[in-house]
């Protein structure tokens, strides 16, 4: 819909509103009211109108293939170099192809519309897993300027990891902003995610997982904020904790007992979770089995003996 056309209608829909409450104050106040929202729809406008679709090509087209910083890694067109690394109104797109050079790290802080990694036809013969790496001095946050609030997407028709010991942060404005794991549809298939938090943070609104691939969160390190799970109750949706901590918030008692006959795993067993409740906020860690603090302990001492 054209800007001229979605003024006239705020304007109608202004007149009409503001003038069946019948008040006088109220109407006089009408137009500053109507000038006020239009600046504010304008602006809200302008963003949705410069976000483009900016692609990691790596060392297609001269960069090293490497480094999120590098401004020769990234591509409007697939076909030339972007000039610039993504911006706060750009939609970063990592493609599955086998023609791109290398996959990116991000070691430094950069704030983005929403992240897609995949996005490939998973029946395409140049399809490939995608990868991104987050160091731990890496800061990636969305702020859902790509128009959709979708946050993060790994996985879209094509398998795709993210590995982070940085910080990442979808939440948007509106507290929106979601992690989805492993999308697509049934004409161009399904690709599967995972994610391998080794250090840092990562929050985000919701965590969905899609039930038509297998996908898996991996909680090594580092802490995943998060206050909704979608399907981690349907098969082949997983999270193991080993010495990351996930925080739940809820007011709901009952979460973490349900939660433990799902997907969510401390160490590859329900058994070892540990739960613990402040009344608005779940903590959950890992403990290992003593057959499993007994093999560690016994591999520490190999190593410490191999060293003298």
């Amino acid at each position: 819909m054209e800007l001229g056309v979605k003024l006239v209608k705020l304007e109608a829909f202004l007149d009409y509103g503001l003038n069946i409450l019948g008040d006088e104050k109220v109407i006089k106040r009408r137009h500053m009211m109507k000038r006020l929202l239009t600046l504010a729809l304008l602006a809200a406008l302008a963003v949705s109108v410069s976000a483009a679709d900016v692609y990691w090509v790596g060392g297609a087209f001269g960069g090293d293939g490497a480094a999120w910083e590098d401004t020769a890694n990234w591509s409007a067109d697939l076909a030339t170099q972007y000039g610039a690394v993504p911006g706060t109104t750009d939609n970063v797109r990592v493609y599955g192809v086998n023609w791109i050079s290398g996959w990116p790290t991000l070691s430094s802080t950069q704030n983005v519309g929403g992240l897609y990694l995949g996005l490939n036809n998973a029946g395409d013969a140049s399809v490939v897993p995608s990868f991104l790496d987050i160091a731990a001095t890496g800061s990636l946050s969305t702020n859902g300027t790509d128009g959709w609030n979708d946050g993060i997407q790994i996985g879209w028709y094509s398998d795709a990891t993210i590995t982070s010991a940085g910080t990442v942060n979808t939440l948007d404005p509106g507290f929106d902003g979601w992690t989805e794991l492993g999308k697509g549809d049934a004409g161009n298939g399904f690709g599967n995610a995972t994610i391998n938090l080794v250090g840092g943070t990562w929050t985000t609104a919701n965590i969905a997982f899609n039930a038509s691939s297998t996908n898996h969160i991996q909680l090594d390190a580092g802490t995943m904020t998060t206050w909704g799970f979608t399907n981690l109750h349907v098969a082949n949706q997983t999270i193991d904790i080993t010495d990351g901590t996930l925080l739940f918030h809820t007011t709901d008692a009952n979460w973490f007992p349900w939660i433990k006959t799902c997907g969510l795993t401390g160490y590859g067993s329900a058994d070892n979770l540990v739960g613990t409740h402040d009344g608005n906020t779940w903590t959950v860690t890992a403990v290992p089995e003593p057959a499993t603090l007994a093999i560690l302990g016994f591999g520490a001492l190999v190593l410490r003996r191999r060293r003298k």
